[in-house]
């Protein structure tokens, strides 16, 4: 049951999202679209489920799916996180860093589909151990900025951020356990995928109110501009019935 409200959690947050795009065909949904898709397909990989229900008949290529899964998770949670937080202005430097982890995090999950999984695994954990924190620091630099949107970003990665970190600790036996413990990890997920739908859907709400304030000085300027051009075709008349 915990399994079914989770995945249905994900396939809500889907459905919302793709319904979002269609309307707005803003990129910005297709991008978190993808990354949702590729960590979901990840975690079915994770828990077993995906082996157990859907790709039972691949079993000889389980281990290259499952570690090429975990680096293009990467990818785009990179590529979504780079324009949606719009780092290219905001934040150079980083955005660079952004850019050499994505092409560091395909290649990677290019290579998984070729070899070993024992092989690659190492070099594919320790760069997506790297993504959140860098994500995480870049949502709340670009969020002291006065970006708003950014404050949803900050709070699903820091979820996220916190429930690995809870399930690492207790696997590592630095923690002792507690109920929920083995899935902690699977809440932290969820609930990091609401607020960046949130996040969605602040950033579009923002950029509409943009519009409109814009649109409404326009038409402030309109106004003007069109009641200083009666009043002088109105003193242009004057003068003509003057000289008439």
């Amino acid at each position: 049951l915990r399994i079914g409200i989770y995945y249905g959690i994900f396939l809500i947050i889907f459905l919302y999202n793709a319904l979002i795009f269609i309307y707005t065909k803003d990129l910005n949904y297709l991008r978190y679209i993808l990354f949702l898709t590729t960590f979901v397909a990840w975690q079915l990989s994770f828990d077993g489920i995906g082996r157990e229900y859907l790709w039972e008949n691949y079993l000889g290529e389980i281990e290259h799916i499952s570690a090429a899964l975990i680096s293009f998770s990467g990818f785009s949670a990179l590529y979504f996180s780079r324009n949606f937080l719009m780092t290219a202005s905001y934040l150079p430097k980083v955005d660079r860093l952004i850019k050499l982890l994505m092409i560091l995090s395909f290649t990677l999950s290019v290579i998984a589909l070729i070899v070993p999984y024992s092989a690659i695994i190492v070099y594919i954990t320790a760069l997506v151990s790297l993504i959140p924190m860098v994500l995480l620091a870049s949502g709340i630099a670009i969020m002291r900025q006065g970006y708003r949107p950014a404050r949803f970003y900050v709070a699903g990665w820091s979820s996220f951020f916190i429930g690995t970190i809870i399930f690492a600790l207790n696997k590592f036996d630095l923690i002792t356990g507690f109920y929920g413990v083995n899935h902690v990890q699977q809440i932290g997920s969820a609930v990091e995928m609401i607020f960046l739908s949130w996040a969605l859907a602040d950033r579009v709400h923002l950029l509409q109110s943009e519009y409109i304030e814009k649109l409404n000085r326009l038409n402030e300027t309109l106004s003007d501009k069109v009641r200083d051009a009666l009043s002088e075709a109105r003193a242009k008349d004057r003068l003509i019935v003057q000289q008439s």
